[in-house]
C-alpha cells in the first residue's frame, strides 16, 4: 500500500496537501526499508522519488536517483528503472552522458513493453545516432507501431509522419523512373533517322552515265529499297 501511495503521489502534478505530506513520510520510510533489502519495486519507486521535486527534497537528486535505478535495473531488471536510466544517460543527469548506454537501457525497457521507450527507440532508429546506431526506417516503423498499439499518441504521430515521408519519396522515385524511360525511348528514334539518311546518301552518290548503268542502278535502287524496308521492319519487331 505504501508503494502504491507513493506511485500515486509521483503521478500528481499539483502541490501535496498537509495530510498527504504526513502520510508521505511514513510511506517513504517503508519504501527505503524495502529498497535496502533489495526489493526491486521499492528501489524503482525510491529512484523516481529522488528524480522528482518536492517528494524527498526540494530539488531533484539525480545522483541518488541513478544509484537506486541501477540497483533496480541490475538486480530486479525493472522496466521502469531501465526507462529512467535511459533518460538519465541521455541527458547526463547523475551519470556521465552516454548515448550508447541510453540506447541500451531504452532497448531493454522497450523489449519489455514500456511504450514511451518503444517510441524513443523508434525515433532513434528513424534518425540514427552517430557512432551508436545507423538509420533504420523499417525498425522505426516497428517500434512506433508497438508503442501506438498501447495508446501512445506521440508514437502514432511519428509513425504517420514517417509513412507519409516514405510515400512521398516513393512517388518521387516513380516519377524520376518514368522520365528516364521517356528519355530512353527518344534516343533510338534519332539513331534510326541517322541510319536511314546514311543509306539514302549512299544511293544518291552512285554514277548514272549510260543505259546499262541506269538499269544496274535501277536494280540496285530496288535492292536498296528492299534492304531499307527490311531494316526498318526489324527495328519494330
Amino acid at each position: 500500500m505504501s508503494l502504491q501511495f507513493l506511485e500515486n503521489i509521483l503521478a500528481k502534478t499539483t502541490p501535496l496537501s498537509k495530510d498527504v505530506q504526513s502520510k508521505k513520510r511514513a510511506a517513504l520510510e517503508w519504501c527505503q526499508s524495502g529498497a535496502l533489502v533489495g526489493h526491486a519495486r521499492s528501489q524503482t519507486v525510491l529512484a523516481f522519488c529522488f528524480f522528482k521535486k518536492h517528494i524527498i527534497n526540494e530539488q531533484e537528486d539525480f545522483d541518488a536517483c541513478a544509484f537506486w535505478a541501477h540497483k533496480a535495473a541490475d538486480i530486479g531488471d525493472s522496466v521502469n528503472a531501465c526507462a529512467l536510466l535511459s533518460e538519465l544517460y541521455f541527458k547526463g543527469n547523475g551519470v556521465m552522458q552516454s548515448d550508447e548506454k541510453a540506447l541500451y537501457y531504452c532497448a531493454k525497457a522497450a523489449q519489455r513493453g514500456h511504450m514511451i521507450s518503444q517510441c524513443n527507440l523508434g525515433f532513434t532508429c528513424e534518425h540514427g545516432c552517430e557512432g551508436v546506431v545507423e538509420k533504420n526506417e523499417p525498425l522505426a516503423i516497428y517500434w512506433y507501431s508497438q508503442s501506438a498499439r498501447k495508446g501512445y499518441t506521440k508514437a502514432l504521430q511519428y509513425l504517420l509522419n514517417l509513412l507519409n515521408k516514405q510515400t512521398l519519396k516513393r512517388v518521387q522515385e516513380l516519377r524520376e523512373t518514368e522520365l528516364l524511360l521517356q528519355c530512353e525511348e527518344v534516343e533510338p528514334c534519332e539513331k534510326q533517322q541517322d541510319q536511314m539518311m546514311s543509306v539514302d546518301l549512299t544511293y544518291e552518290e552512285k554514277p548514272s552515265s549510260s543505259l546499262d548503268c541506269l538499269r544496274c542502278e535501277e536494280h540496285e535502287h530496288e535492292q536498296a529499297t528492299t534492304n531499307i524496308y527490311s531494316e526498318v521492319d526489324s527495328w519494330f519487331k
